[in-house]
């Protein structure tokens, strides 16, 4: 939650659903179960509790996120971006290194103005920060 309240522009956060899904619906994944904010008879979970904590918090200018990792504008090589691919593992090493990156689509990497706009001074790519990271795999 911290990470999300410290994005400059923030407007809201959304949660997946409310409550837990009843154990009395049986054709969920086990997963969807415990996706609530609420349980079955309506009292608050942990996460529930941190998300009100957060939203009676005190706010604060968010720092700015100076580095940004190249993400492919392609649709059709969007995938890079999807959990165990590239742009995915990248941005987490980073975030794991201290980071707070942020992204800029490829087309827009070269462009200043853009970039000084957003406060963004260095620009990485996959492979800058994962170099062994070739074709989806590590070596």
């Amino acid at each position: 939650m911290a990470n999300a309240l410290d994005c400059p522009g923030l407007w809201g956060v959304t949660w997946w659903c409310s409550h837990d899904v009843s154990r009395g619906l049986a054709d969920f994944p086990e997963l969807e179960y415990g996706l609530g904010l609420l349980t079955n008879d309506r009292k608050p979970k942990d996460s529930a509790l941190v998300l009100e904590r957060a939203a009676r918090g005190t706010s604060y200018t968010p720092a700015p996120r100076t580095t940004a990792l190249v993400v492919p504008a392609d649709p059709s090589v969007r995938s890079r971006c999807a959990p165990g691919g590239p742009v995915f593992d990248a941005f987490f090493r980073l975030v794991a290194d201290g980071a707070r990156p942020t992204t800029v689509l490829d087309v827009r990497a070269a462009d200043r103005p853009h970039l000084s706009a957003r406060g963004i001074t260095e620009i990485v790519t996959p492979d800058q920060v994962l170099p062994t990271h070739r074709g989806g795999t590590r070596s």
